[in-house]
Parts: structure tokens; sequence; C-alpha cells
């Protein structure tokens, strides 16, 4: 049996479908599927204000496709992973 779904809900299950997959990056290939179908990203990340688990090491920003970088954590051993999308750092973000 095949049902139909409009285009955003197309983007949200191959992005679900990528995540399930090991993709670092699903925000990244659904921003990259709607773009290919012509759909506006915007309202599809919107909606999707979950919080995820991600290994900041490998994750890819689903804006600019930049990496996370790390940053020591003052004293402690730990590190921080900080991004900054280059539109942003020239206040265009």
């Amino acid at each position: 049996m095949y049902r139909t779904v409009c285009g955003k809900h197309f983007v949200m299950i191959m992005m679900i479908a990528a995540a399930a997959m090991g993709d670092p990056s699903p925000l990244g290939e659904g921003r990259r599927i709607a773009e290919a179908m012509g759909l506006n990203w915007s309202p599809a990340v919107a909606e999707l204000n979950v919080p995820q688990i991600i290994d900041p090491s490998v994750a890819v920003c689903a804006r600019c496709g930049g990496k996370f970088e790390p940053e020591p954590i003052g004293m402690y051993a730990g590190k921080r992973w900080i991004h900054t999308c280059p539109d942003e750092q020239e206040g265009g973000g």
C-alpha cells in the first residue's frame, strides 16, 4: 500500500531515516532534499525544536555545513564545542 505525503512530511521522514542510519547531520540531509525539491527549508527546521543527542566531533551545522571546534573549559579536564556560522560573525545572522 502506498500513501501520499506532502513535501514537508517527506523531508521529515527522510531526516528520521538518515538519523536512524547513522547520518551525523540528518538536518543537513533534510535541507539538501528540501532545496532539491524547491521547498522552503525554514519551517521544517523551526518545527524540530526537540533536543537531540549528537557527537559534536562529527556534527555538521545545518545552516552553513561548518564543523564544531573543541575549546578547553577553564581548569576542568573537559571541553565544550563552539560553532559560529560565518554569516553570524559578519552580523548577518
